[in-house]
């Protein structure tokens, strides 16, 4: 059985406490809907804003305390993913994304935020940021240049599969964001086997789901082009008849383009539907329940990000790992979707 060391240091790397438990039951983690974890543990000192690293053989989680509360025989530690930490509104420079990696251009927004900041305050002690992928010609959709740094995190999760993940060198007293693909290929996971123990399959379709998209330019209407998200994901003006999704769930909308822009009509309204049709490759949630050790699947080594097909019953079902939660088991979250409302309502109070 692998022990988990639980262990707590303030926002300048010095040593508070730490503890060893059997499980970390309460632990979720989940980059579509990030959200609080709850641990259980018997004793712990800790105090709101520290950081909180949580090893095993197979596991280093970096978290930022929200609270611990004396529960009598045991204390509650309450913390979040270190990536809340970037859930806030940024000023960039989308322009560069013409010239450098989707990669370059997040480290690039995240350092400006939290390294190199004028005001040393807002800077994170210890905190670096780096890339070990490159993805050029990334399509954001971006019409303004002040956004959330999340929601452009979740795009670039969706569309190009970067993740940005975090580690801590207590040593070093550093904390490294590394921006970068994960995902090696396409794993497959055959649901009907008895390694797992339950499965969940739901095909909800989000609050804004659509498989065509007719674009219009606000300043002359009579320009427009159509796009179609086909079955193998490709976006395109003209689809196949035989890869057409059906039924049709469509929408019109307006871009405002100059004709002196820079880019074509056609490069500015492809860019848009580009974002709001490939989310639809990963429309769904599914969740694969396994133990820890599972060695068919390894469910702790799988990287967020990770392309992966689910057959169940001889039908395969192409989606994208998103999170995962800790029981005595772990629960695999696949897709976009969510369907705890608590967690639709947190984004919606947050945009």
């Amino acid at each position: 059985m692998s022990l988990y060391n639980i262990e707590i240091f303030n926002d300048h790397f010095e040593y508070i406490s730490s503890y060893q438990l059997q499980n970390v039951e309460g632990y979720e983690y989940d980059y579509i809907s990030y959200s609080k974890s709850k641990l259980e543990i018997p004793e712990i000192t800790a105090s709101k804003g520290d950081y909180v690293r949580i090893t095993s053989k197979d596991l280093n989680i970096v978290g930022i305390v929200n609270g611990c509360t004396d529960m009598g025989f045991y204390y509650e530690l309450e913390f979040t993913p270190f990536l809340e930490k970037l859930d806030v509104n940024v000023h960039y420079n989308r322009s560069l994304l013409s010239s450098q990696s989707l990669e370059q251009w997040i480290a690039g927004i995240i350092t400006d935020t939290f390294v190199s900041n004028p005001d040393s305050e807002q800077n994170i002690y210890g905190f670096e940021v780096k890339y070990s992928s490159k993805t050029y010609n990334a399509l954001m959709d971006l019409e303004e240049n002040i956004g959330n740094l999340y929601e452009i995190l979740q795009k670039a999760l969706i569309n190009y599969n970067v993740v940005v993940t975090f580690s801590i060198d207590v040593q070093k007293k550093k904390i490294t964001a590394d921006v970068s693909v994960l995902s090696q290929g396409v794993f497959y996971i055959e649901s009907d086997l008895p390694n797992i123990l339950d499965k969940e399959f739901n095909f909800k379709k989000s609050d804004s789901s659509y498989n065509k998209m007719t674009v219009y330019n606000e300043l002359n209407e009579a320009e427009y082009e159509t796009f179609y998200l086909q079955t193998d994901g490709a976006i395109t003006n003209t689809p196949a008849v035989s890869k057409r999704v059906t039924p049709v769930i469509f929408t019109n909308i307006f871009i405002k383009h100059e004709n002196d822009d820079k880019e074509t009509f056609h490069d500015s309204a492809y860019d848009k539907a580009f974002n709001k049709l490939s989310a639809e490759k990963y429309d769904n949630l599914i969740e694969i329940e396994c133990e820890i050790n599972d060695w068919l699947i390894d469910p702790l080594n799988l990287s967020i990000g990770q392309d992966t097909v689910i057959i169940r019953d001889g039908v395969s079902y192409s989606t994208m790992l998103t999170g995962f939660a800790i029981k005595d088991t772990v629960k695999l979250m696949f897709g976009t979707v969510r369907l705890e409302l608590t967690k639709k309502l947190n984004r919606r109070l947050k945009s």
